[in-house]
């Protein structure tokens, strides 16, 4: 079973991601920040990380710098779910290491396709 870290400041976004990647067989694990997500980090490996930008504190491309930054979690792919998607984030997002930058509002089968997807290619990679 794909483990998948979902972040974002909104509650309510969580919720039914949680719900929709369940359904689809994911073991889904919850973040309302940066900092939370980090804490999780501590006992929890997932295979991919979904992480909204605009979110107190600490931003989207500062945690996935972050995550970018550190041995242990550099290798789990990233990606970026965000109101936030001109151009300038989209190669912002890239220049943090995500791999993949999805627009919100998002179809919930668009977003469990792409999330699939990237799980896919980084499965054939190694």
């Amino acid at each position: 079973m794909k483990k998948i870290l979902c972040v974002d400041d909104e509650p309510g976004i969580l919720k039914v991601v949680e719900v929709v990647f369940q359904l689809e067989g994911f073991e889904v694990h919850t973040a309302l920040s940066g900092y939370e997500m980090f804490e999780k980090l501590q006992s929890l490996t997932p295979d991919i990380i979904l992480l909204d930008v605009l979110m107190p504190g600490m931003d989207g491309f500062e945690v996935c710098q972050k995550l970018k930054a550190e041995k242990e979690t550099e290798k789990i792919p990233v990606v970026m779910f965000s109101v936030r998607c001109d151009i300038k984030d989209v190669e912002r997002a890239t220049q943090a290491g995500a791999c993949r930058h999805i627009p919100k509002p998002v179809g919930m089968d668009n977003l469990v396709q792409q999330i699939k997807e990237v799980l896919k290619e980084m499965e054939q990679e190694s």
